[in-house]
């Protein structure tokens, strides 16, 4: 068994999602090709939608607690 940490593994396997990467099995995940529009589109929507996860959390007023309860 491997060790290291989830998250990263978890990132690769959303951004395969997205077809933002693409996974080599048992080597590696690389980055698509993508036009220049279709990518600054996609950034500046994942940055509205992150600005907009982030008001909605500190204004229920649970960004003050640093965790979960």
């Amino acid at each position: 068994m491997l060790r290291g940490s989830r998250t990263p593994v978890r990132e690769a396997l959303l951004l395969a999602a997205e077809d933002l990467v693409r996974l080599v099995p048992e080597r590696c995940a690389q980055i698509v090709p993508r036009p220049g529009r279709g990518t600054t589109g996609l950034m500046e929507t994942r940055g509205i939608v992150g600005r907009y996860a982030a008001e909605q959390v500190m204004s229920s007023g649970n960004g003050a607690r640093g965790g979960a309860s």
